[in-house]
């Protein structure tokens, strides 16, 4: 394991050098190019590695179901993420996890986050990750369609060859077993869930075909349209365009220029909005934008959703290995007391500059869409005031969760100078 700090670093600089296509407004970017530092803690988060089968750490999620939540990944010949898996400890975690059944379900994001009452599947996994299927202790297992295990490494399914999905969740299985001791056999669960297709694809970018989801808000049933974005050349790559109108999808220089449209930048996270971890208020926000959008915006708002923006941009494993600090503990890369969500990212980053997200590329998609002022429902600065760089008119409304259990959380990040205080 020693030896595969440099190959981390090795393969951390290959991913950079595919570029970006628009200028960063992030300091953090280019410092983290050179950083043995970043590529060291990325060593300490990988738990398994054996031939290109990666398995990283991953940290609590506070659910009444899912109790630890790891990722696994599988490259190809040339060390680009052919698949990426999600593996979740339901009733257990990684110290009593012994004679755990291990079930597959393969089941979008798309219909989990949005929980999609078009399609019955997003129910039959929450029923397998709330706990709920069975009081005994069990492994569930995603595949990922999108994910981002650590920055720079994007994966997205549908640029990517088939998933091996036999040999891997041979691979998977075997690991559980020799690890914590789990069933050594995967049950699979059938489930058909949303279906994605490409439109149209240039050198550049892929656009994909609205798809359409309902979801429950309050007491009805609101219908939005999504559409994929990919942009090839952007650092964060992939990009969900929700509107209520799908003509609003439609590139457009006239669309919105005597209005004002609302807007909501939101960032992916699979622990709050696929795992519902009741510390993050990540898919509140993310639902609360969708009822705002729905009941005043229909003809003239949009939500941009990155998923590729979890953990602040720098991605899934370190977001993880955050969590644990925020708990207190022992981490892979450091033993902490209990801190709140800025303090333990500074804690293992050991910088101040704890997010990566940029904002070019939404801006991008903005300005295809003909938008020029923008009511920006957002309590992060740094949100208006990228967009702000691109000459939009800003208009700020505040997000309103008070889900006591992120009461700390919340506190925490009005304290801090990246977000608004109100």
């Amino acid at each position: 394991m020693k030896d595969y700090g440099l190959y981390l670093l090795i393969v951390f600089i290959l991913f950079l050098g595919e570029g970006c296509s628009q200028p960063s407004t992030s300091t953090s970017l280019p410092r983290l190019q050179s950083s043995h530092r970043y590529a060291s803690i990325l060593e300490k988060l990988l738990y398994y590695k054996k031939d290109r089968f990666s398995v990283f750490y991953g940290g609590p999620v506070t659910s009444s179901g899912v109790q630890w939540l790891m990722m696994a990944t599988f490259e190809d010949e040339k060390y680009q993420t052919r698949a990426c898996y999600e593996i979740a400890f339901v009733n257990c975690n990684l110290q009593d996890a012994e004679d755990a059944s291990i079930y597959f379900l393969n089941i979008p994001e798309i219909d989990i986050k949005f929980k999609n009452e078009r399609n019955s599947c997003y129910k039959k996994f929450e029923e397998f990750s709330s706990g709920k299927y069975s009081p005994e202790k069990y492994i569930l297992i995603r595949l990922a369609e999108v994910a981002m295990p650590f920055y720079p490494n994007i994966y997205i399914s549908s640029l990517c060859e088939a998933p091996k999905y036999d040999k891997d969740k041979e691979t998977i299985a075997h690991f559980l077993s020799e690890n914590f001791k789990t069933k050594a056999e995967i049950v699979q669960i059938d489930s058909e869930g949303t279906v994605e297709e490409i439109d149209f694809q240039s050198e550049k970018e892929v656009f994909y075909k609205p798809v359409q989801f309902e979801m429950a808000i309050e007491d009805r049933r609101e219908t939005f349209y999504l559409g994929k974005r990919i942009l090839l050349r952007d650092p964060w790559k992939i990009y969900y365009v929700i509107v209520c109108n799908p003509a609003l999808l439609v590139p457009s220089s006239t669309s919105f220029m005597s209005e004002e449209c609302f807007v909501r930048l939101d960032s992916g996270c699979t622990s709050g909005q696929i795992y519902n971890d009741s510390t993050c208020d990540c898919l509140d926000q993310l639902h609360e934008s969708l009822t705002h959008l729905s009941k005043f915006y229909a003809n003239r708002g949009m939500v941009i959703h990155m998923p590729t923006h979890d953990g602040r941009g720098f991605g899934f494993a370190l977001k993880a290995e955050t969590e644990i600090y925020k708990q207190g503990g022992r981490g892979r890369v450091h033993t902490t007391e209990s801190l709140d969500t800025i303090a333990a990212a500074q804690h293992l980053y050991q910088s101040e500059e704890i997010d990566l997200r940029t904002f070019d590329g939404a801006a991008y998609i903005l300005k295809q869409l003909g938008v020029r002022e923008i009511t920006l429902f957002t309590d992060n600065r740094s949100k208006a005031q990228s967009l702000e760089n691109y000459e939009f008119k800003i208009n700020r409304i505040t997000t309103n969760t008070t889900k006591e259990s992120c009461r700390e959380h919340l506190k925490a990040k009005k304290k801090h100078a990246a977000y608004y205080s109100d």
